[in-house]
């Protein structure tokens, strides 16, 4: 930098306003050199490598701090370089991809302490939710009389101030069909760094068969990507009477998983921004068939800002179960219909080994609180006939209360023929 005016002040004003670009490095600006007139004064921008002594997290919500330590357990030991602030933007962007409460980068400000020593604050603003949801069906049966199910969540968080998150989960589409789920999540097990996913799942199948499945999964290792987690399920299968008589046979099974997860949405309840990304890779052994077998799963939901109000939404379900010999048991097929994978279609209304299930949403925000939705789903399945529906729903968000109804109706049906599909969500 060149000065052809010696007044220090215009120089100190001028220097300083041009570090403040340096938003987390130690730079400096040194006088190089000058005339005998003191004028073409130049001074080099350089920078002073320093170490930081002190780090401090806070956190707008409570986390013990046994817990909330281990988010900065990777950036303990730091210098202040020239690679500084790239290494922090990393750093920011994993704490958002490894911990579903944080949708918002956390902010950082370096400071000089007490006796000169160089700290670093790290303030978090989670984002716990805790609330009940409700998803319900209705379709119109043949003359005036409708058929309705329907599931119950509810969402704890951060209960115990160990950043953990337990989710339930009852699902009814008749006296027949009924699931009941339950499922536990850690960010760091005890006062370890590992993270762990514990989950039970149980349910009934046109009462043709029971299925109990355990799983538990370990975080292997995460970053500004996503998680990775290795992880064990089983489950076994039992078969009624009447489950025999339709060829749905009982069965066990083992199986190592592999999974990846990556979420960016900015927020929990009628996202608008960010990805989420869920892949899942099974390999294991059926009883039933005394064979090993895959299981693959691929689930994606994207937003994309079109113009200043319109978003278009591109999800992609897709799922496979495959042994290496054989076929796989009817009872092992995946079920798939409902608004959960299909909407304009009743819950579980197919079963299949290979499917896929790719929609197209286009939101319109009135408001923050207020949109309008119309979408296409298209369904791919082995021994089907590709499938579409489409539809259209109206979403209002409050501070205390979340309301989704959507209606679609199958291609080539009439539009009376439709499924409702209403989802509300109380929080606490």
């Amino acid at each position: 930098m060149k000065f052809n005016n010696p007044d220090s002040l215009t120089i100190y004003q001028t220097l300083d306003s041009l570090l403040d670009q340096y938003k987390y490095s130690n730079m400096q600006y040194q006088l190089s050199s000058y005339d005998d007139n003191i004028k073409n004064i130049s001074y080099t921008l350089s920078h002073v490598q320093e170490n930081i002594d002190t780090i401090i997290i806070k956190s707008k919500t409570k986390i013990k701090h046994k817990y909330l330590k281990h988010v900065i357990d990777d950036v303990n030991n730091l210098s202040i370089d020239k690679n500084f602030e790239s290494f922090i933007e990393r750093k920011k962007q994993r704490m958002v991809s490894k911990y579903y409460f944080i949708k918002k980068k956390p902010l950082v400000d370096i400071g000089i302490l007490s006796g000169q020593k160089i700290g670093m604050i790290i303030d978090l603003v989670p984002d716990f939710n805790n609330f009940f949801s409700g998803v319900f069906g209705g379709s119109k049966l043949y003359g005036n009389d409708w058929n309705l199910n329907g599931e119950v969540d509810s969402r704890f968080e951060n209960l115990w101030g160990a950043m953990e998150r337990i989710t339930f989960k009852w699902k009814n589409i008749d006296s027949t069909n009924q699931s009941f789920k339950i499922s536990l999540y850690r960010p760091h097990l005890l006062i370890t760094g590992v993270g762990l996913k514990g989950e039970y799942n149980y349910q009934i199948v046109n009462n043709y068969f029971t299925e109990t499945q355990f799983g538990i999964d370990i975080e292997f290792f995460n970053n500004y990507y996503g998680s990775f987690y290795v992880g064990y399920k089983q489950g076994d299968i039992t078969s009624t009477e009447q489950g025999l008589r339709k060829n749905y046979f009982s069965t066990n099974y083992k199986a190592l998983k592999f999974v990846f997860e990556h979420n960016s949405f900015n927020r929990v309840l009628l996202p608008d921004k960010g990805h989420k990304l869920d892949i899942e890779f099974d390999i294991g052994e059926d009883k039933l068939i005394n064979e090993l077998y895959v299981k693959t799963k691929l689930n994606f939901i994207g937003f994309s800002n079109f113009f200043h109000k319109i978003n278009f939404c591109l999800k992609s379900y897709n799922d496979l179960i495959k042994p290496f010999q054989g076929k796989i048991g009817l009872s092992r097929q995946i079920s798939f219909g409902g608004v959960n994978s299909f909407r304009g279609f009743n819950d579980n209304q197919f079963k299949s080994s290979a499917l896929s299930v790719q929609s197209l949403e286009i939101h319109y925000t009135l408001d923050k609180a207020f949109k309008i939705i119309t979408f296409i789903d298209c369904g791919f399945a082995k021994d089907y006939y590709p499938k579409y529906s489409f539809g259209f729903g109206l979403s209002k968000i409050s501070k205390t209360a979340l309301i989704d109804i959507q209606y679609a109706v199958p291609l080539g049906s009439a539009i009376q023929n439709g499924k409702v599909h209403l989802k509300w969500v109380t929080r606490l």
